[in-house]
């Protein structure tokens, strides 16, 4: 009797598994791939934003760089008579919304790379002569805007886009973008004796040259401050 109930016992085994416990299988294997589809889905999700503030920070890294070769540059400046400041910083008025944060506007060494550029050649005697730069930092809806030409005393003092105004020899303002997203942008010049200046406002001896720079920006709702030396 225990034989034949063993023998039926191992019969049922051999049978497969219930529906119940086919059920049972079914939906732990379907927990198991809703849960493992929502962390995959959470890390994706992490990457992207991630890999968006890493383009952001570098983008930024970028910008600064830039802007401290234009300072690095602008510091030999002081020794030419160029009849105005190295280094400056004038109140925005043409409507764009610096918010009051005005427009670094500064003269700088040209690149060597400049006279080999398309069009150097009919490029004035003037402008071949100074080997300078004009370089304005602005904001322009919402991105910071890098602008450049060639330079030389009695050469125009107002930067428009380059189908505005054009150089001697049609040379005409290079305008690059450099960092968008940014909603307001602060600029201060640090002058010895004075301290930290904002836009407009002027030194007692206007021979007296910025030696420090101080940007500060608003971009995604954080605040980002970096202050960059004008000296060698």
């Amino acid at each position: 009797m225990k034989r034949c109930r063993r023998v039926m016992q191992d019969r049922r085994r051999a049978g497969g598994f219930t529906l119940l416990e086919l059920l049972i299988a079914v939906t732990l294997m379907s927990a198991l791939a809703l849960m493992s589809w929502r962390a995959l889905d959470s890390l994706i999700d992490a990457r992207e934003r991630i890999t968006r503030a890493s383009d952001d920070l570098r983008e930024l890294v970028v910008a600064f760089a830039q802007l401290e070769e234009d300072l690095r540059r602008a510091w030999p400046v002081r020794l030419i008579d160029a009849g105005r400041a190295a280094v400056a910083l004038v109140p925005d008025g043409d409507g764009r919304d610096t918010i009051g944060g005005g427009v670094l506007d500064l003269l700088r060494e040209a690149p060597a790379v400049a006279a080999l550029a398309p069009g150097a050649a009919a490029a004035s005697d003037p402008a071949r002569a100074s080997g300078l730069q004009r370089v304005v930092w602005r904001l322009d809806r919402g991105r910071l805007e890098r602008g450049f030409v060639a330079w030389w005393p009695g050469s125009a003092e107002t930067l428009r886009p380059a189908s505005d105004v054009q150089a001697p020899g049609g040379a005409g303002v290079t305008w690059q973008p450099v960092a968008a997203g940014v909603d307001s942008i602060a600029w201060r010049a640090y002058l010895p004796g004075r301290g930290w200046l904002g836009p407009g406002q002027r030194a007692e001896d206007p021979a007296t040259p910025v030696t420090g720079i101080e940007i500060a920006l608003i971009r995604g709702g954080q605040r980002i401050v970096r202050v960059f030396s004008v000296r060698d």
